[in-house]
Order: structure tokens, then sequence, then C-alpha cells
């Protein structure tokens, strides 16, 4: 209905009414082409479906061969991420994105190249326009940097994170621009509800009482260990593995820090839906 009143041209954006925009605006293409048919409707989910496999594919030169292959084995035989790649909603774009960010963000760290903090600055700013959960990414990447810059001066007595943002401040600056600018372009609808970019700070603690809120989502705290167990366990056990490997050798501690702290707020938020079970299984994978 939102894709069918925007593709009309009087769609707003609207706090308590299916998320963020971007993939109300993202399946205009879609419907265009193909009419208000099923194709229409799924071949936006599909397209960022297949589009994670070739970010992945970025990632060769951080594992081991075998690494590799099975990294590629799991999101290509995920139930999941297989089952939501053909389903007309927001978490496959918003787990394109979450990868796009963390890519461009170790490359960055790594080689100190703008272009891949400019590009985590957009991933960033077009999660924030998909879905209010990108709060809860945000704050699980920084509280690792805090915590790490933390242990980091304790251990060697000088700053790392602070230094790269000191010696990289006017590409931290163009970042943020490019962050921002995407939140308003989309949020104000193209520059057509400029109320929309305000909305956005309500829409916040709408889904904060609705995610606390005694509804029909509401589920156990073991609910998406469960879902792991059920549908994804191969993936679950060989990413405890490499969480211990990664811990006894210090190594993608990033990944470990990401993996457990989704998996713990997610089951401590009492409303659940099976969707979001995907942003667990992607640090798994990984």
């Amino acid at each position: 209905a939102n894709v069918a009143t925007t593709y009309a041209g009087y769609y707003k954006y609207y706090t308590q009414n299916y998320h963020g925009p971007f993939f109300i605006f993202i399946s205009l293409p879609a419907f265009a082409v193909f009419g208000s048919t099923i194709l229409g409707l799924r071949i936006t989910a599909t397209i960022f479906g297949v589009l994670i496999f070739f970010l992945l594919l970025t990632l060769r030169k951080k594992y081991s061969a075998i690494g590799f292959l099975a990294v590629l084995s799991f999101f290509v035989l995920s139930p999941s991420i297989a089952y939501y790649s053909r389903y007309a909603m927001l978490e496959i774009p918003f787990v394109f994105f979450t990868l796009s960010f963390y890519i461009s963000l170790i490359y960055f760290i790594e080689k100190k190249s703008p272009n891949y903090l400019y590009l985590s600055a957009a991933s960033l700013g077009f999660l924030f326009t998909i879905k209010e959960t990108a709060y809860i990414l945000t704050f699980i990447f920084f509280s690792y940097f805090i915590f790490a810059e933390i242990f980091l001066y304790k251990k060697e007595k000088k700053f790392f994170y602070l230094k790269l943002i000191k010696e990289n401040s006017k590409d931290f600056l163009v970042a943020f621009l490019i962050f921002i600018s995407i939140i308003f372009i989309f949020y104000s609808n193209f520059f057509h509800n400029l109320k929309g970019v305000f909305d956005i700070i309500f829409s916040l603690f709408f889904w904060i009482d609705t995610g606390t809120a005694s509804s029909g989502h509401v589920k156990s705290f073991f609910y998406f260990i469960n879902l792991l167990i059920r549908y994804e366990l191969l993936i679950f056990i060989f990413g405890i593995i490499g969480m211990f490997y990664s811990i006894k050798n210090k190594k993608n501690l990033l990944l470990v820090w990401w993996a457990l702290s989704i998996l713990l707020i997610y089951s401590l938020i009492p409303y659940k839906t099976p969707w979001l079970l995907l942003n667990i299984v992607l640090p798994f994978i990984l």
C-alpha cells in the first residue's frame, strides 16, 4: 500500500507505519516495470539478497581459502536468508547495508582511505532510513571501539581510534555530511516533506515503547537461540567455535563483540519477530 501511494505521488513518512522510507522508494522501479504483481513486490528484496553474496566476495583476502568457502556456503545455504531474500520486507536491504558498513569500516581502519570512510557513512545513513534497529547496530559498533580504545590505552599508553579520527578529521566531517544528507533526503521525501526529518526522532520513542510493550510479538529470552538451533544450527555451532578461536588468538574481536552483543540485546527486548534473526545470523556467518 505504501509503495502504491508513493507511486501515485502522495506518500509521506509516518513514524508508526512500516519503519523508514527507504524500502518504499527503492521498490518503486520494480512496480513501475512489473506492476502490482508478486514479482514486482518481491524482486527488490531478491536483488539485495544477490548483492549480499557479491559483497561478501570483497572479504576474500580476510579468510583462508577454506574459511572463505565456508562463509559463502553458510550464506547460500542459510534457510532464513534464502527465505527472506524473496520476502517483500526491510530486513534483507538492512543486512546488505550492515555488511557494507562493516566491510568499509574495517578497510578504512586498515588502509586509511577516505573512500572507505565515505562508503561506511553512506551505508550507515541508509541503515537509518531503513529501520530503527540501526540505533542498536550503531551502539554495538561504537561501544566496541570505546572499550577497545580504553583497553589499548591501558596496555600501550596511547590512543589509536582517537588518533585516527584526529588525523582524518576533515574526512570524518565529510563522512558525517554524507550520513546526514542521506537521512535528510529520504525522510523529507526528497524535500517534499521536511517534517519527516524531525519525525525520525519521535519514531525512536515509539519503537522503544513498542519493543518493551506487551503485545502479540512478545517472546521469551531464548526465542532467537531456539531459532538458531532449529534453523541455523551449523552456523550457530561454527560461529561459537570461531569466537573461541578469535578470542584465543586475539583476532576479529569486533565480530565476536558484534555477534554476542546483538544476540544478547535482541534476546533482552521482549518484542521479537522471526526476521530479526537475519541480523544475528550475519556476524555468526562472518
